[in-house]
This record gives structure tokens, C-alpha cells and sequence, in this order.
């Protein structure tokens, strides 16, 4: 695989102003100030080149007005920077684009009457990822946005770096004369406060975290979920309230109480913490968040291999739960399942692990997925496998995979496949679902993050 072949913190967010004219009486004067070509260049690459179909040339943005942008970058800067991606669209569960969602991600939401670009941006928590679109409305459109579907990945923090000096620029912009009715300057004011104050900084995160906008609940509300996220450990409360489908089942009844206590007696299955596995020398990937998630969950899970002399053969059912320290029942034809999220919980004395998914390859997975938490993260009660694609998340997958099926001994199985029967029994001789053994082929196409 490639190492990292870009520069990931290279983003740029920028507005060209026209020269001054007359004010336009039928638009704010904020709005009017701050006309100009908005630019937008990620890794190298312009996300906003298209055709001006008023002057029909060729530029590398629209003319929009920046004050309409700012105030929405300013608004939504806590979803954007701790929501995460809503999950890709599964078979047992329908993808859900919640409108909320949409107008937090998406800068086609903006509206005011100008033609933004089609860019939808997440955060996983330590990378932010820009997926530019063609726009496709041929009629209507004053600007054409030109090329393919493209994914851009930067570190979050030249995500901010970008957006704070993008805020600042459309500032300047404004006379002195607007500014005591400007909202723009006030909200962004107590954004920056706010992002100073670990307490305010907290309570905000944990409002994105569950799909709300800034004091949209009830403060009481985010500070029962504080104080369960205190008892939970902190980190791992967030993974679970990040996940919309934990959001809506039940209102979020895995939030609240003891209902997390409650699932586990229902359908968890139990062991001594003391029989679980530790990884004894991590790879040494430097800070967490510092390496692609990938390289982190694959380094992790190798490591383990060679720590058990597991070499390439593949993980029998015994062996898995052996690794993880609970009862071999958690992977029986029609063992107990829960219907929203699988975790694995410490108790003082004990571990429990509750299950999602029916099938075998399925609960294979999820099992390794909450064994290479536990291996890498070490101290903590709450270990959760979510939908979501947060960092966490993303190294839990990497590391289940290797772990299941070491791509060291896939590959030369994978040069005999001659059809999707061929397929199916490499994927059955590793106990893997056959998405999972394609997702391991295309993870193994070069790749920069």
C-alpha cells in the first residue's frame, strides 16, 4: 500500500471580492460586502472549478456572497467537526439522510439564492473528508460545476485553520457601520469562547455527537448524558451516542439509565476479564488519530498474530472467544442478539459481550471488532462497535479483518477465483462474509489515506 502521497493539510477556503459598487437595496448590506469568487482547494485540487454560464468561462468558483457561507460554517461548526457520517446504506438497515443531517453537512443547503457547490463534509474526528460533486441541475443553474465525484481527506485541523481564516476574511469585509447589526461577528465571537472552555467545549460536542444543533435540547438532557458518559468512560459513550441508530431506537434508550446494564442481562454473554488478551507490544503508530486508521487496526492486528502464534491459518470459533475471554455460546447458531449495537462491558469482576449481528460471518466480525478495541485502548468499562465511521470505528474494522483473514494468506488463494462460487469458499475457508473478503481486496488497491 501507499503511505500518505498528499499533503493532508492543505485546504484552502477563499473569496475574491469584487470592487466596490452600489448597494443593492433588495439585499442586506452584509450580504452585499461581501460578494465575491468563492474558491476551494483541497490537496492540490479545486473543488469549485466550473462554468459561469453569465460570462460562459471558465473559473475556478461561483460569485456568491461569503456572508451567507460564513454564518453557515459558523453555525454548524460543532456538527461538522463531531457528527459523524451517517452509515452507508446496508441491506438490514436503510440509510437514513435525516433533512437535519443534510443542511449540517451539505454546502448545497446553504441557499440565499446562489449556486453552491455539491460538497458534503465529515469528520471522523482526527481526518475530514470533502466529497465534491458535479452539479447537476442544467437548467436552472447560473454555475456549472465541472468533473467527476472526487474524495478529499484532510486533517481536521487544516479543516479548522481553513474555515476560521475564511470566517475572519468575510469579516474584514464588512464596514464598521454594519457591524452593530452584524449577527455573523457575535456568533462566531462565542464560538471561539466556547471552543476555549473544556466544560462549554464538552457539553457541545456531546450536543453533535446525538444529531443536535446548539441548545436545540434541553440542558438537562445533555448533562444526564455527561453524566452517564462520566461513568461509561467518556470516549466510548460518545461512539455509542454518535450512532443514529442507537439515536432513534427507542428515542435512545441505550443512553439513558441503566438500560446499557439491562441489555447485557437480556442477551449478553459473560467471561473473567483475566482470560481476554492483551496486546503486549502495540505498533508504535505514534499519537492516536496520527496514522490512517487502516494502518493502525491491520499493524494492531498482526501484532496480535504473531503474539499467539496464530500465524496465517484461519481463527476457529474457539479460538476467537478463547482470545476474548467469553464463552464459545456468543457464536452458536441463534445465539441471543441485540437489534441495535454490539459492545462489550467490564464489570469489576467480569466481562460481558452483547452481539448484533444473526449470521456467523457477522458476529465473527463484530467479535473481533470489540477484541482489537479492547487489545488497543486497554483501560475503559464500555468498548462499542458501531455503524458509524468514526476514527474508532474505522481502526476496529481494519483490525477485524486482518485478523479474520490475513490478506498474507488470501491473496494467493484470491489468484484461483474464477467465479463467485470460488469466491464464497476462500471467504467460508476464513470464516469472513464474501463483502468482507471484497472489501479486502479493493482496502488492498493502492490507496493515500
Amino acid at each position: 500500500m501507499e503511505e500518505k502521497g498528499q499533503d493532508m493539510n492543505n485546504l484552502v477556503i477563499s473569496l475574491d471580492p469584487l470592487p466596490d459598487d452600489a448597494p443593492n437595496p433588495a439585499v442586506a448590506r452584509a450580504e452585499h460586502d461581501t460578494v465575491g469568487r468563492l474558491t476551494i482547494l483541497a490537496n492540490g485540487h479545486c473543488a469549485t472549478e466550473g462554468m459561469d454560464l453569465h460570462g460562459n468561462a471558465l473559473e475556478e468558483g461561483p460569485l456568491v456572497s461569503g456572508y451567507p457561507m460564513a454564518q453557515w460554517l459558523a453555525w454548524n461548526w460543532w456538527r461538522l467537526r463531531w457528527e459523524a457520517p451517517m452509515p452507508k446504506s446496508a441491506p438490514h438497515r436503510p440509510h437514513r439522510l435525516t433533512d437535519s443531517w443534510a443542511m449540517s453537512h451539505m454546502l448545497s443547503t446553504i441557499g440565499s439564492g446562489y449556486c453552491w457547490p455539491d460538497i458534503t463534509i465529515t469528520s471522523d474526528g482526527f481526518s475530514t473528508e470533502l466529497v465534491c460533486r458535479a452539479w447537476t441541475d442544467t437548467v436552472h443553474a447560473t454555475f456549472r460545476y465541472l468533473g467527476q465525484e472526487r474524495t478529499e481527506v484532510v486533517l481536521t485541523s487544516a479543516f479548522d485553520r481553513a474555515v476560521d481564516a475564511f470566517i475572519e476574511s468575510v469579516l474584514e469585509l464588512l464596514p464598521e457601520k454594519t457591524r452593530p447589526d452584524d449577527s455573523l461577528r457575535t456568533l462566531w465571537a462565542e464560538i471561539l469562547h466556547e471552543r476555549q472552555d473544556p466544560d462549554v467545549e464538552r457539553f457541545r460536542r456531546m450536543e453533535a455527537r446525538i444529531g443536535s444543533d446548539p441548545d436545540e435540547r434541553e440542558e438537562a438532557e445533555i448533562e444526564a448524558l455527561l453524566a452517564r458518559a462520566e461513568q461509561l468512560g467518556e470516549a466510548a459513550f460518545e461512539e455509542l451516542a454518535n450512532d443514529p441508530y442507537v439515536q432513534t431506537d427507542g428515542n435512545g434508550r441505550l443512553l439513558r439509565g441503566q438500560e446499557i446494564e439491562e441489555t447485557v442481562r437480556c442477551f449478553g454473554f459473560h467471561g473473567d476479564q483475566c482470560d481476554a488478551v492483551t496486546l503486549d507490544d502495540a505498533p508504535d503508530s505514534g499519537p492516536w488519530g496520527s496514522e490512517p486508521p487502516w494502518k493502525v487496526g491491520q499493524s494492531a492486528a498482526k501484532a496480535l498474530r504473531d503474539q499467539e502464534g496464530l500465524g496465517l491459518d484461519p481463527l476457529t470459533d474457539q479460538r476467537l472467544c478463547g482470545l476474548t475471554g467469553i464463552s464459545e455460546k456468543a457464536l452458536e447458531p441463534g445465539a441471543a442478539s441485540s437489534k441495535v449495537v454490539a459492545f462489550m462491558l467490564h464489570e469489576p469482576k467480569s466481562t460481558s459481550v452483547v452481539l448484533r449481528s444473526r449470521n456467523p460471518p457477522g458476529r465473527r466480525f463484530e467479535l473481533a471488532r470489540l477484541l482489537g478495541d479492547r487489545a488497543l485502548l486497554g483501560e475503559g468499562r464500555l468498548f462499542p462497535a458501531t455503524s458509524t465511521s468514526s476514527y474508532r470505528q474505522k481502526v476496529q474494522r481494519a483490525f477485524a479483518a486482518e485478523l479474520l483473514c490475513p490478506w498474507e494468506a488470501a491473496e494467493p488463494m484470491l489468484h484461483a477465483v474464477v467465479s463467485e462460487d470460488d469466491a464464497t469458499d476462500v471467504a467460508d475457508h476464513f470464516g469472513v462474509s464474501p463483502f468482507l473478503l471484497m472489501n479486502r481486496i479493493v482496502d488492498h488497491l493502492p490507496r493515500t489515506y
